[in-house]
């Protein structure tokens, strides 16, 4: 029991240091002269929905990917749409609706029904 713990923390608990940059006031963003902003929110842009409740769903890989998509697009087209997040849940085949999901997979179908 404990071996199968330890390779379930190596395996899935495993922090790695991230070697991103530290946020520095003021800074300029590369290839700008422009400094940062001190504050930057998503929602002062009117670029993101009200957070849903999912309720006893399983469904928040298809909340997440929904709530992403209306929020690309906002910021591509100026204008934020409510999606269906019913949809996704109920059209994404290869999902287990409220018993969970993956958001790669909820993407690939979200890809292939705009292809088509």
């Amino acid at each position: 029991m404990l071996k199968r713990l330890f390779y379930f923390k190596a395996i899935y608990l495993q922090s790695k240091p991230s070697k991103v940059p530290k946020y520095t006031p003021g800074a300029g963003l590369e290839g700008t002269e422009k400094p940062l902003p001190a504050k930057f929110d998503w929602r002062d842009k009117d670029v993101v929905t009200e957070v849903r409740n999912q309720g006893m769903c399983g469904g928040c890989w298809a909340f997440s990917v929904v709530g992403i998509v209306e929020s690309v697009y906002a910021i591509k087209r100026k204008f934020l749409e409510k999606l269906s997040v019913q949809q996704v849940i109920d059209c994404s085949y290869n999902n287990s609706g409220c018993h969970g999901g993956s958001t790669v997979t909820a993407l690939s179908w979200l890809n292939q029904v705009l292809i088509s």
